[in-house]
This record gives structure tokens, sequence and C-alpha cells, in this order.
């Protein structure tokens, strides 16, 4: 891909992080098999927003966001995931979702397992600390006080006996400056993750 077209799409995803999403025309959406899920296992997501269309064709394809699998106090289980909102009202930021609600935004779905159980639970565990936090739509990198789908997950699992560091991706972006981010298939491409789903 030509640099100047990179760069001009990157600028495309960062500002398209700051505005409401649009509503997707009601499809059919893929199914999730819970039986198959268990916290710490990270839902990959290729969306159907806006954000998810510019995201995938800044990488190429794949997918375009995250989220890590975790209990709820009712024993469902859920995802927690950091994102612009996808509809208006929604809060812009770390959130929880239902396994359906994820899937609602979805065209695809894949589910990754940690390769270590401990690193799995500690970081479902360690991920609920982040909710509310705000969306990082600088895609800055440098605290945990904003955070994308990609940094909630790898903050997740600091600390854990299997600590995530994918490759980053620096991009130019006018407005912006010099930003490095960890894309979705980066993430997905970690040797310490399984695809179970």
């Amino acid at each position: 891909m030509a640099p100047i077209f990179r760069t001009w799409l990157v600028l495309g995803v960062a500002l398209l992080a700051v505005l409401p999403a649009a509503s997707p025309a009601p499809r059919e959406r893929p199914a999730i098999d819970e039986a198959l899920l268990r916290p710490g296992d990270l839902l990959f997501r290729a969306g159907d927003s806006v954000h998810s269309a510019a995201v995938l064709a800044a990488q190429g394809n794949g997918w375009s966001h995250v989220g890590i699998v975790v209990r709820a106090g009712s024993g469902a289980l859920e995802v927690i995931h950091a994102a612009p909102a996808d509809e208006p009202g929604e809060f812009d930021g770390v959130r929880r979702a239902s396994l359906a609600e994820f899937a609602r935004h979805a065209h695809k779905l894949g589910a990754y397992r940690p390769q270590s159980a401990a690193a799995a639970s500690y970081a479902a565990a360690h991920a609920e600390q982040y909710l509310g936090r705000p969306f990082d739509s600088r895609l800055d990198g440098d605290s945990d006080a904003e955070l994308y789908c990609t940094e909630l997950i790898t903050a997740a699992f600091q600390g854990s006996d299997l600590p995530l560091e994918p490759a980053r991706t620096r991009y130019t972006v006018p407005m912006l400056g010099a930003v490095s981010v960890i894309e979705p298939n980066a993430l997905a491409a970690i040797p310490m993750l399984s695809r179970i789903l």
C-alpha cells in the first residue's frame, strides 16, 4: 500500500474513532458456541461499523476488534472490550457486553485461547479494573488511562505469566503525529494464542 494512501487511511480511522458509528442493516449474525468459551479467551470480530471498515482497510482484512471473555456475577459469559460507541448514547470506552451483543456488530467471529490457563484467568480478572475508562481515540498507547481494544487486552495480560507483546505498526497521522498501534491481526498472530473458533 502506498505510504501516502496508508497515511490518509489511518487519518480516516483516527477521525472515525470520534464519530458515532452508522447503524448496520439487519442481517443474520454469526452464532457463538458458548460451550467452547471460557474466561480469558479472546473474542475477535470483523465488524460492520464504519470504524471496523476503516481498521480492516488499514490492516488488510482479518479482524477489526477484540475483547476478552469474562464470567459475570450471574454466571453468564460476557465480553469486556474497549470501543468507540457502536450506537448513539452508548458509552465510548471500556465496557461489558453480552456475547450476543458483541456478536451483533460482527459479520465474522473468532476465538483464541491463551496457552497458559493461569494467564487467561489472571487477564479475565484484571480486565475488570479497566471498566469505565474512555476510548483512546488518540491511539497514543502512553498510558492505560484511555484504551483502544488491543491496548486493553495487552494491559489485562501484563503481570501474568504470559504477557502479550504483539508487533506494533507505526503510522504518521496528520493532527495526531506519530502513533504506534497494535492491530487486531497482530494480536491474533501471537504464537501463544491458539484459535478455538
